[in-house]
Order: structure tokens, then sequence, then C-alpha cells
């Protein structure tokens, strides 16, 4: 949806030109294919400071598919198109190709139709509206126009004011959405005066009070905003408009209305209307939409004045909650039924309106009902039952008054233990019967009776009821509402040696109100979700912040978050290059070509450090292509060129390092050698930058991975590197500088200096290592150099905020938790003012038969656990708003027999695949289970 209207003076350059462009990719109409190709470029400025905001954060963008009309001097409205690339700009070019001496003479319209008209003499613009079906929810189409200067400038403005309204709980009948206005014409051929200041809509000639928008596949609610309507409206005072939902035929759905009162319409502003929610359940649904009036009705149609002796009327909902937000709801009152028929009392729900040529409700596969108990001590006294006239419910006898075979989503036996275990007492409960296809047309319900059938006259004797559903074979509806599950026990340890553990992992199916089963929206070949779009100035990966959350954006301006694996190579020892001289045609491609698919099957959809990047560019297609990443690692390979030194300093400062093997376990960023070493390291034939530049699935570049960023660096440089070398000297200058003093000792460093030294030499690194792969590559995105250390750079603000300045995104290697703090990221998203992506983490399982003493990676019993500890760990992941993805290390198993990996990679079970490709499927099965719902899950925290 176009998500932006700002009310502009747009500064329309005409350039004229003879050649041939390629046309725009999206574009519906034809091109003419011959005359001149005319570029129409179009900037957009403020009108009078005001914006009518419509995109979420308050830009103008043009988006896909978007026409304007300019009257030419061959007497009609020529249409200009966007030209392919510019989606998303404030500033973007429209092309059209007119025939040989035709001329752009003014004014212009948006949006372009064929029958808008233009009288010169008097500067009457006839502005066609279109129909119903040229109007969709999907597309904001506010009416502008331009008139065109004596330096040959057009000026854009607004017509119209622009009236928003959110809407919740559309009904899937729903065809069309009609605002009405009582007073005033709406929708029609409007004319406007393109000789005033501001030209406006004045008249409608034949025009209509009502204005629909046709519905479509878009019409299941914006990201946690409800469904957004956009309707353009002529300037003026409303005192009365009346919103409703219609169905195919052009008829009202009942309940689906609401009247809004005196609303102003200025031009070039919006009025947010306060959000209208529609009942999230009828109180019964039927095809025809005639059910509720037929209940308390006999098989001839004829109202029972009372249905045994039980009162049944229609009340507010007293129960409004999470599971049952319907305004109305009915109430069945028995408390003065004496001589109950039929086993305690029933009321029957006809279907006599309703299409039953082929037996009860054609195609019926169940029925389902809620039920709310008055009081919670009569969860355990009554257990409604149903019957079916001259059908019978599935396992059952015709004419028996028959138990639900589902309680709230789960399958009910009959018995008072897994009744009292399904049934919750303080809330809605989902009862479920299966019939055959051979049912009835009418359904009596017995609400009070006992598990042995008999009736009940003990307890309050009132319950209420809402959702009747009829689900059928043709359209099966799943009817069973998702039940929130415990966490469930998983046992993990750190080492081979340590104790079990037992830790809890919290699935999909254990977050209260959230539905696992509730499908992600489509994705485009990027895995982008295509629900939302927010543009993209270039198409490249971009990261974006809408409302509290962030996202990448991927090329084609969908929201994305990068769930991934690392490492994605088939490996490199003798027996997994035999594994693909034996199975994949000695190919790396086909390798790629097999197992690209299985991780898109699985919903991963990016790739990470260490990945095929020049396989991915130069063997495979753009169809076949995973979005991936690149890890340059200047300064590491830096370190290992100094490794080989022989000077003595050197010599001794690797002989003292970290784990990382860095001399005195510090980053060389004030070397001046390496800053020649960046520029080879960007050079290198395996992954030369220059080659990548406009590559559209890659995200962007990791700079190195896990440098030492340590709190101490300060105290090391001033005590272990001499005091000629060009690290104490700068660490020296450095606190002189901080302390304001020249000859600042170190006794005087505090913590805080000390974690501001380090993230200043992080900044050094930064702004040498970005400098020069931006004169490269100015299109993808820096996403950091993969923090890891818990006590040092994972608690350090300073580095963070270093970081912040340079970097798009935050990568960090997650290990030594079992879930990610929620605090913790909070703090990163808060110090950085950027998001985080998780680069590293992952478990290691007994059941693979490797030995797995090395990795940073915890160890469970069983692939399965490995799966549940993914679901735990991205489900606390998406509490981060400012989380935009992960990789787990890696997609492939060490290969024990690899001599030349390194100490850490010999012989553990790391990899969704073993060493030959194998999946694990107990894995990976679990791990699609989340992958399946990130959208609807990001959304759901936010």
């Amino acid at each position: 949806m176009k998500q932006a209207l700002l009310p502009a003076i747009a500064t329309i350059a005409l350039l004229a030109a003879g050649c041939a462009r390629e046309p725009y990719k999206e574009q519906i109409w034809p091109e003419e294919t011959d005359g001149v190709l005319v570029s129409i470029s179009a900037s957009i400025a403020d009108e009078d400071g005001s914006k009518a905001l419509v995109q979420d954060d308050g830009n103008f963008t043009w988006a896909s598919g978007d026409q304007i009309g300019v009257w030419t001097s061959n007497g009609q409205f020529t249409r200009f198109s966007l030209k392919s690339g510019d989606e998303g700009k404030s500033r973007a070019e429209f092309t059209a190709t007119l025939p040989t001496g035709v001329t752009v003479v003014g004014p212009a319209v948006y949006p372009y139709r064929a029958n808008h008209a233009y009288n010169s003499g008097s500067s009457q613009l006839t502005y066609y509206q279109g129909n119903a079906d040229d109007w969709n929810p999907h597309v904001t189409k506010s009416h502008m126009a331009a008139v065109i200067d004596p330096s040959g400038d057009f000026h854009f403005k607004h017509l119209d004011g622009l009236l928003r309204i959110t809407v919740y709980n559309i009904p899937a009948n729903a065809a069309r959405a009609r605002i009405t206005s009582s007073d005033n014409t709406i929708f029609g051929n409007f004319v406007v005066d393109m000789s005033a200041d501001e030209p406006a809509i004045t008249t409608a000639p034949g025009g209509s009070r009502n204005f629909d928008m046709k519905l479509n596949d878009y019409n299941t609610g914006e990201v946690g905003n409800g469904f957004v309507f956009n309707y353009p409206l002529p300037v003026g005072s409303y005192a009365n408009l009346i919103f409703a939902l219609l169905d195919k035929d052009y008829n009202p759905i009942d309940g689906c209305s609401r009247t809004i009162p005196s609303v102003n319409i200025t031009r070039k502003k919006m009025v947010k209307m306060p959000s209208l929610v529609f009942d999230a359940v009828l109180l019964a649904d039927s095809e025809d939409g005639t059910l509720r009036s037929n209940i308390m009705k006999n098989d001839t149609g004829a109202s029972y004045a009372n249905t045994e002796g039980t009162s049944l009327t229609v009340v507010y909902n007293p129960w409004v909650s999470i599971n049952n937000a319907s305004g109305k709801v009915l109430k069945l009152d028995a408390r003065g039924q004496t001589a109950p028929a039929y086993k305690g009392g029933y009321f029957p729900m006809t279907t006599k309106n309703a299409d039953y040529t082929n037996g009860f409700r054609t195609g019926t596969k169940a029925f389902t009902i809620a039920v709310h108990y008055a009081s919670e001590s009569d969860a355990t006294l009554y257990y409604p039952r149903a019957w079916c006239k001259d059908g019978k419910v599935a396992r059952m006898v015709t004419t028996e008054a028959t138990l639900p075979d589902r309680v709230n989503g789960q399958p009910f036996d009959g018995s008072a233990e897994r009744w009292s275990k399904l049934i919750k007492p303080g809330d809605w409960n989902v009862l479920q019967w299966t019939v055959d296809n051979t049912a009835t047309w009418r359904v009596d319900v017995t609400p009070f009776l006992s598990l042995a059938g008999t009736p009940v006259t003990d307890g309050s004797r009132v319950i209420y009821l809402d959702d009747f559903r009829y689900l059928t074979y043709a359209n099966p509806v799943n009817p069973d509402p998702h039940v929130t599950q415990s966490p469930v026990d998983v046992q993990s340890k750190a080492v081979s040696g340590d104790a079990w553990t037992t830790y809890q992992a919290y699935t999909v199916d254990c977050i209260d109100g959230f539905d696992p089963r509730d499908p992600d929206p489509v994705t485009n070949k990027y895995g982008g979700w295509t629900a939302r779009n927010f543009g993209n100035l270039d198409g490249y990966f971009r990261t974006r912040k809408i409302g509290n959350r962030w996202w990448f954006i991927d090329p084609l301006g969908n929201p994305y978050l990068s769930a991934g694996v690392a490492a994605f190579t088939p490996g490199n020892s003798d027996r997994q290059k035999e594994n693909i001289a034996t199975h994949y045609d000695g190919k790396n491609s086909n390798w790629a070509k097999a197992e690209i698919p299985f991780l898109f099957e699985n919903r991963f959809n990016s790739v990470g450090a260490w990945s095929e990047s020049i396989l991915i560019k130069d063997w495979l297609s753009d169809s076949e292509r995973i979005p991936y990443t690149i890890i340059l690692s200047p300064m590491s390979s830096y370190i290992g060129e100094l490794r080989h030194s022989t000077d003595p300093t050197l010599v001794a400062a690797f002989a003292d390092n970290g784990w990382e093997d860095y001399p005195y376990d510090f980053p060389m960023v004030f070397d001046s050698r390496f800053e020649d070493h960046i520029q080879s390291e960007l050079n290198k034939a395996s992954k030369k930058v220059s080659e990548f530049v406009n590559e559209k699935h890659l995200i962007g570049y990791f700079l190195d991975n896990e440098m030492p960023l340590k709190n101490y660096a300060l105290e090391w440089c001033l005590t272990k590197w001499p005091e000629e070398h060009i690290n104490h000297i700068k660490a020296q200058e450095w606190l002189d500088t901080r302390k304001g003093k020249t000859g600042a000792t170190l006794s005087e460093a505090t913590d805080a200096d000390k974690k501001a030294f380090i993230a200043y030499c992080y900044g050094v690194y930064l702004e040498k290592v970005i400098t020069a792969l931006r004169a490269v590559d100015p299109n993808h995105l820096i996403l950091g150099s993969r923090f890891n250390q818990w006590d040092q750079e994972l608690n350090n603000q300073a580095l963070f905020e270093v970081a912040g300045q340079y970097l798009d995104v935050i990568s960090i290697n997650h290990y030594r938790k079992w879930e990610p703090d929620v605090d913790i990221m909070n703090n990163w998203a808060s110090w950085a003012g950027k998001p985080f992506l998780i680069t590293e983490f992952y478990t290691k399982g007994v059941d693979s038969g490797m030995a797995n003493t090395t990795g940073a990676g915890w160890i469970v019993p069983t692939q399965e656990d490995r799966g549940l500890f993914y679901q735990n760990f991205v489900n606390q992941l998406l509490k981060s708003n400012a989380c935009v993805g992960w990789h787990w290390f890696s997609y492939m198993d060490n290969d024990p027999t690899n001599t030349e990996a390194d100490a850490s990679n010999i012989d553990s079970n790391k990899g969704i695949v073993q060493w030959d490709c194998t999946h694990y499927d107990d894995c990976v099965s679990q791990m699609q289970t989340i992958n399946k719902c990130l959208f609807n899950l990001a959304t759901f925290y936010n």
C-alpha cells in the first residue's frame, strides 16, 4: 500500500531524449513504440509546511505502478509511468513515449485515468474518479493536480483531504467497504478550476453520496494496525458519515456498520478516526447470513416464544477477553425451568433458508460453539451436548444427544478427568462436534446435562454462548483455538564433563495469545514479506525503524528478518570433496542448487559469514539465489601477516595473547601498514569487493570476526608495549587528552576511561575500514565485527555508542547463555541506536555420535532438543524490537577427518546437516515450526 500522502509542490522539469530506455518492468499498459521518449523529473517540497501523513514515518514517496496523466498538445491526458528503480523515492522520473510533434502542455493529474478531461479555454479540469473497481485500500490515490508555469515547471497540489478509517475484524465474506455521506456528494466526475491559487474540487455532476472500495487479497489487516482505508474526500463539513462493509452482492453485512459524526475535511490534511472494531465472532455464522435470526425457531421457521422454559437473550459480552472480544453474545438462563424436556432444556439452531440439498449445510465438516459459564463451579457440572435431526454426529447414533469430540482444540474422550483438564472455568471454551456429510439442517443444543446425560438442576444455570460456526469440506477451516502449552524441559551442559542442567524451552506453542498455525504472509524472492511495503530508495538491502520495530528492508521494499545459517559451504575435506563428486556430479553449483531450496523450504532465507558468496553470485541464476553476506577480515588477516614477523617486540606480544591470538590481545588499529593491508583485502581475488557492488542478493559485509576489544587494552598498551611503540604512544596521547594534562598515569584511569579507550580504538578501526570499503562499494550494509565477550564488549556502552555511529547493524556472536536477555538486548539497542543481528549460536547433540569437544555451543541430548533450543532462542530474540535476524552456526557439521581444520572446528555437531549433507530432520523440523511464523510473531511482540 502506498503509505504516504505529503501535500507538496512538485517541481517538474521536462526533458526530451531521442534514445530508447528499458521499459518499466511492472508497467501494466504497453508503451508506444514510435516517437520521442519524454522524461518528467519530479522533486517534492513542502507545501506551507503542512503534511497529511499516510506513510508510517510521514514521508511521501512514489510507489510501484504509479502513473500520472499529463495534458499534451494532441488534446488528451497522456500516461506517464514511474521509471523502474525510482520506487520509494521522493524525487522520481516518469516517462512516456509521445508521437513525433506532440509536446507537453499541462496540466497534470494523479492518479492517471484515461477519462480525465480538460478545457484549456476555461481552465476547467474534469477529474474522472472511475468506479468502485478502480479503488481499493491497497493503494492510496489522493487527488492531485498541477499547472505549468512560465518557466516550464509543474506545481502539484492536493485537491482534497483524507479520511483514514482503521478497521479490525473484517469478516471473510466482506467484498466492499462503503462510506456514505448524508449531505454531500463524495464520488463522481469532479470539476476543478485549475486557474485558482489553490485548486479544489467544487462540484460533482451526476455524483454519488457513496464511495466504495473493493476489497481484495489484502483485506487481512495491516501489521499491528488493523486494516487501513484512506478515503480522499472533497473539502467540507460532514454531519454524518456511515461506514459499512458489504458482501459481493452489495448487501450490508449485519453488525458491520458504524456512524461517524461531525467530520471536517480540509485540503492537504488527514483526519484519523478512532478505530472501528467489529465483533471478532458473530453471534452465528451461516452461509446466507440468516442464522442469527433463525436461532429459537422451529422447523417451519416459526419462533419459539420460550425455548423449553429457557430464557434466551442477546446481551453485551460480560466476559470480554483475548479469546473472545465480541460485543454481543447469547445469554441462556434456565433458572426458571421447572420441567426440562429434552434432557435439560434445548434451543434449536435451524438453517431453514440455507442450502441443505445434500444434507446438513452442504459439505459440512463440523460445527463449533463457544461457551462461557456464569460461575466457574458450573464448568464441572454441565456437559453441553448437541443433537442433529435426521442426521447424526460422527461416531454417534442418529437421535442421540452427543458430547463434543474436541474441547478447546484438544480431543475429548468423554471422561470427567479429561473434561476437567481441558475446560477453562473462567474463560471462553470452544466445543466442536464433527459430523458426517449426511447430517440434517437443524441442530439442537442441550447445555445443562451431566456427564451421564441426565438433567442438572444445581449451579447457577446460566451460560453464555457465541460464535456458532459451520465448517465445510469444500473450504475447511481449522475450528480449534490454539491452546497455550507449557514450556518443554531440555537437558543441557556447556562441555562434555559438566553435569546436566535442566532448562526450559518456550516454543511458539507456549506464547499466550499467539496462534502459530496462522500462516505468515507470502514472501518474495528474497524472503521478504509482501504484506507490507515501505519502499526502497535504491534497491539494496537496508534497515529501517517502522514504528517501534527495526526491520531489514529487502530490495523490493518489503520487511525482512534474516533467518540464516552461517558457513553455507559443502566442505573441503577429502571425503566431502568425494561426496560432491558422487552426488552432485562434481559441481558445487549443483550442491547449492539442491540445498538452497532445502533452506527456503524450512524458512531459512539467508546465509551468513563464510558462505559461498562467489558461487552464489557467479554460478546461480537470480531465481536460484539466496540472500547472503560476506566477511572481509582485514584485521584478522593483518594479524596473520604479523605473526610471521621476527621483530622481538611482536614475538613477545604474540607470546602473551588472548584466545583470538592477537598480540597482547589487541587489534593493531594504529599500525601505519594496516591501511595498505585493507586495500589488499578488498581486492582479494576470492571476494573482490568491486565485483559485488551491484549485487541485489548481497545483504552486506561483516568487517571482521570477534576482534579482542578488551577493557584492559589501555593498561596493556601502557604497560606491555614499549614506550616507543605506536600502541603505547597513542594510548598515552589519548589518556592525556582524556584527563586534560600531559603525563597522565594509568592509576588515574577509571573503569569508564578503560571502556572509552577501547571504544576509541574501535572507532579508529571502523573509520579506516569503512572509508576504504565505501570508496569501492557504496551500496551494501556494514554489519560490524561480531562482538562476543560478555564481560568485555557486550556490556560496554561506549563501544556500542561508537559502533552505532559507523555501522548499519551491530553483529553479535551469542554464546554461554541459554537464551538472550531482553534487558540486555534493550541496552544494545539503546546504546547504539541501531538494530542488531545475532551471527552465531548453536547447540550440539549427543545423538549425532560426534565427540563434541570443540566449539562454544552447548550440548543437548538429541536433535529434537537442538531444535527446541532454537525455538526458545529465536522466540526470546523477537521480544526485542531491535533484532533483525540471526544466523545459526553453522550449515554443516565439522568433519572429524578434516586434518586441516582449526582447533575449534574439528569434531562437533554444529550443523543442520551432517558432513555429507544428510539433513537432521528432527532438528530442522523444530526450527521450521518457528521459522514459519516469524513475521506474525515479530509483529505480535511489537
